[in-house]
């Protein structure tokens, strides 16, 4: 759904709606709850206030029981697991899109299940994933919207694929199923584009054919796919200067290396 267009007279009451029921709730009404968060959930359910509620409290009480309000400022890796992660499971923010956007790097190539896990559990590795989401829409998606005068809502996706190993995903695909799973219900709406560089000959043509139809049209939307010269199809999305070095771009802000900066906007 596109979050840029204003909403229909329907739209706004079933969100006003939505505000509503939820303050009403006794266990979770006298918190805080802004209307861009209330919009998200309300949008994943297409408007339907009594799933979007049930969606919402479901969310609230997830958040409690994972303890974030505390992680999202206390949370760190040790050294060891920062450097396993570099290492072995690379995803990181970095800089912003055209859009404003904080864009999302995942290095899936450098994947090595086996290794990150004699480091740090796949707990941990949960914990990680759902700690810096959090922190990416709580501090900067405000950060983006300031510094680019428009509200951004929603971030980008660059997957490199490059010498992506099948039983290396294989391997995590219980972990990344629950990851998958707790993202889609505590932070819907908030995926945009999702960029898939590297990407061997054949690969476009196989997603095209077997993969996109299996998508709804909101989704297969948002994907493209491009090889190994990608650079220059970034140009369309992407300043050169806030690609990371290690990808081809231009980025002479990062001494310590545009995976651990964690720059963004």
């Amino acid at each position: 759904m596109d979050v840029s267009k204003p909403l229909t007279a329907e739209q706004t009451a079933a969100l006003d709606a939505l505000r509503r029921d939820v303050l009403a709730d006794p266990k979770f009404g006298p918190l805080a709850h802004s209307d861009d968060t209330l919009l998200r959930f309300i949008r994943a359910r297409k408007f339907d206030v009594e799933k979007a509620l049930e969606m919402y409290l479901k969310h609230l009480e997830w958040l409690q029981e994972f303890g974030m309000d505390d992680l999202v400022e206390t949370f760190q890796l040790t050294p060891e697991e920062a450097e396993a992660t570099r290492r072995f499971y690379p995803q990181f923010i970095h800089g912003a899109d055209l859009e404003g956007r904080p864009i999302s790097w995942q290095r899936f190539g450098k994947l090595d299940w086996k290794a990150l896990t004699a480091v740090m559990s796949a707990e941990r590795v949960i914990q990680d994933v759902m700690v810096r989401t959090e922190r990416t829409v709580r501090y900067k998606f405000p950060l983006c919207s300031e510094k680019y005068g428009k509200k951004v809502q929603t971030h980008i996706s660059v997957i490199d694929i490059k010498g992506v190993s099948l039983a290396q995903l294989w391997a995590m695909r219980s972990t990344m199923g629950r990851i998958m799973t707790l993202l889609q219900d505590n932070w819907p709406e908030t995926g945009g584009p999702v960029l898939i560089i590297n990407a061997p000959w054949g690969f476009s043509t196989f997603f095209s054919a077997a993969v996109r139809p299996l998508m709804d049209e909101v989704t297969a939307a948002k994907i493209a796919v491009f090889g190994s010269n990608y650079l220059k199809d970034l140009d369309a999305w992407i300043p050169q200067e806030n690609i990371p070095v290690s990808l081809g771009g231009t980025c002479t802000l990062c001494p310590q290396g545009c995976e651990v900066s964690d720059r963004c906007p």
